[in-house]
């Protein structure tokens, strides 16, 4: 089933930067886990590939996020410009109106 919504740009634009905010978040703490210092004689066997393990998956959900910022932007910019189309043509379609007869409006 297919649902249809209106895409407001402004509040899409928002969002872009809230995820774009977050991706930065996630990207500083995937920086920090991947320079923790890990004794493997304290924290046992597997511990720094764990480390890395978690600063790589969170290397990757920075990218998707940063890249789903990016989707979110070129969309709210697409449908600003429809939006900016659908008036200028609605203005020309007015203006082509007007100058009918009376009878042939």
């Amino acid at each position: 089933m297919a649902t249809s919504f209106e895409l407001d740009p402004e509040a899409a634009l928002a969002g872009a930067t809230r995820l774009a905010a977050l991706a930065d978040e996630l990207a500083s703490s995937a920086a920090r886990v991947h320079g923790t210092v890990i004794d493997p004689f304290l924290t046992g066997p597997g511990a720094p590939e764990r480390r890395d393990l978690v600063a790589d998956r969170l290397g990757r959900y920075t990218a998707e996020l940063a890249e789903l910022a990016a989707d979110v932007c070129r969309g709210a910019d697409a449908a600003r410009a429809h939006e900016s189309r659908l008036v200028a043509g609605a203005r020309q379609l007015e203006s082509r109106l007007s100058t009918l007869p009376p009878g042939r409006r």
